[in-house]
């Protein structure tokens, strides 16, 4: 977990990181990992905010991380909601969290070997998720 779960957070002064993150990332990026970030983003689904108004957040956060020495090779995100999405957001939710369809499509197109991979999750059923599936 990046950051403590306020809500839909889509703008930085909202955004409150685990303080933890700085120096997890770092050491996992000292040992050669790609720090990837898979998160679902139910705000966009649901119409609360947009797409640019969260990748602007991404970007401020990338900036942040590189800037102690953690850069995020990616930032990731469904965008379907299976109930709760609107209009174009209404859809199939296997790439959503707990499901692993972004990291095995991540997995691909970033040559990620899972054996060597670490998860780092804010909900139990994430890891265990990832744990079932070998990631």
């Amino acid at each position: 977990m990046i950051n403590l779960n306020h809500d839909h957070v889509y703008k930085r002064e909202l955004f409150d990181f685990v303080f933890s993150i700085f120096d997890i990332a770092q050491y996992r990026n000292e040992q050669g990992y790609k720090l990837i970030v898979i998160i679902n983003q139910a705000g966009i689904d649901k119409g609360y905010y947009t797409e640019d108004n969260f990748q602007q957040l991404s970007v401020s956060t990338r900036d942040l991380l590189s800037a102690i020495g953690a850069p995020i090779k990616r930032v990731s995100f469904p965008l379907n909601h299976q109930t709760v999405g609107i209009g174009e957001y209404l859809g199939s939710d296997i790439f959503r969290r707990p499901q692993l369809g972004l990291l095995f499509q991540l997995q691909k197109v970033l040559d990620l070997d899972l054996d060597r991979s670490a998860i780092i999750g804010d909900k139990a059923r994430v890891i265990r998720t990832g744990i079932a599936h070998g990631a």
